[in-house]
């Protein structure tokens, strides 16, 4: 079931990765950036949160669901940018058919 235009209500920006080092890591190698592709409209949910104890540290992350049209550019190395937060892809569902787009993300901590 596609969903209606009026419920992609914000705006996602698509992230891709850079790596500044040409590809090489290890000692003295940069950490790759990422730059945006594109920008979008979106419905965006929050899907489940995470709280846990790990190693003595509180790790907690926000987890949401992505939809919006298709588009060729998106793919699931990407991350994305929402709410002035990062977001790292866990699953990407494109569906050409139905000219749709899930993604579902978990928060990159940094």
């Amino acid at each position: 079931m596609a969903i209606s235009s009026g419920m992609r209500d914000k705006r996602v920006t698509l992230l891709r990765k850079v790596e500044s080092d040409g590809g090489r890591f290890g000692r003295g190698a940069a950490a790759p950036t990422w730059e945006p592709v594109c920008t979008v409209w979106a419905n965006v949910t929050f899907s489940r949160g995470t709280k846990a104890l790990r190693h003595g540290a509180l790790d907690a992350y926000d987890v949401i669901m992505i939809r919006a049209l298709y588009h060729p550019k998106v793919n699931r190395s990407m991350r994305i940018e929402y709410d002035n937060r990062t977001w790292e892809i866990e699953s990407y569902n494109a569906d050409r058919t139905t000219n749709e787009l899930q993604i579902t993300a978990h928060e990159v901590i940094k």
